[in-house]
């Protein structure tokens, strides 16, 4: 899976980059163009990294050690605060459900066939617009001049 989200940095080319993975995984391959923060991810971490600001972050590997609460804490506060768009490895047998990410506003990119998937979140597109929320519903234009409010 790790081809797809390498494909997926290198059309959307990033400056700073932060990977984070549960264990001392092998360091991916990013552009050249790319500075990257390859990190373990701890609790600590997290509260290392303050409030710097990344162009995306990848998590590889979530929760591993943590419980599953801990981990939605530090994916919402990289979604939030670190990184403009979040990219995003379950693997399969992982506690997360397809509803908890959809919750979390991730959208499934791809999906591997030993049952890896691969999730983004984008802060420019994660929320598709409805229908109704759109200048031709807002205040009743038809009841304009017919009845007082």
């Amino acid at each position: 899976m790790r081809e797809q989200i390498t494909h997926y940095l290198n059309s959307h080319p990033f400056e700073h980059l932060l990977w984070l993975c549960d264990d001392s995984k092998n360091a991916p391959t990013v552009p050249a163009s790319t500075t990257l923060r390859w990190e373990v991810l701890t609790e600590q971490l997290i509260d290392s990294l303050g409030n710097q600001q990344f162009n995306c972050a990848v998590l590889e590997g979530l929760p591993g050690k943590l419980n599953k609460s801990d981990a939605e804490s530090i994916v919402a506060h990289l979604r939030d605060v670190l990184a403009q768009r979040l990219l995003w490895l379950v693997e399969a047998g992982s506690p997360w459900t397809r509803q908890d990410l959809l919750a979390l506003g991730f959208r499934l990119l791809d999906k591997a066939d030993n049952g890896d998937e691969l999730y983004g979140y984008d802060i420019d597109n994660y929320k598709i617009t409805p229908d109704w929320l759109n200048a031709k519903h807002w205040a009743n234009p038809e009841k304009w001049g017919k009845k007082r409010w």
